[in-house]
């Protein structure tokens, strides 16, 4: 959807968030942090938000194509 994250850093969500450049990662057990990162991006302005969120859904497609990733599993079987 073209919009940057804020996230927890749990499981494989670090393989896509960037943090500061294509969302915000926060350890988990961390709500100060968790608030600090939400203050972030409501603060961001549109052009900002629209940039990181280019940067994120670039790196989605990049990472995580379906077509790519049914060629591996394909391959598998």
């Amino acid at each position: 959807m073209c919009r940057p994250i804020v996230s927890t850093d749990v499981g494989g969500i670090s393989e896509l968030v960037v943090h500061g450049e294509t969302g915000w990662l926060v350890p988990s057990g961390d709500p100060e942090r968790l608030a600090q990162a939400m203050k972030l991006a409501l603060g961001m302005s549109d052009s900002e938000m629209t940039s990181m969120g280019a940067r994120a859904r670039e790196r989605v497609l990049a990472m995580h194509d379906v077509r790519s990733e049914a060629s591996k599993l394909e391959q598998l079987f």
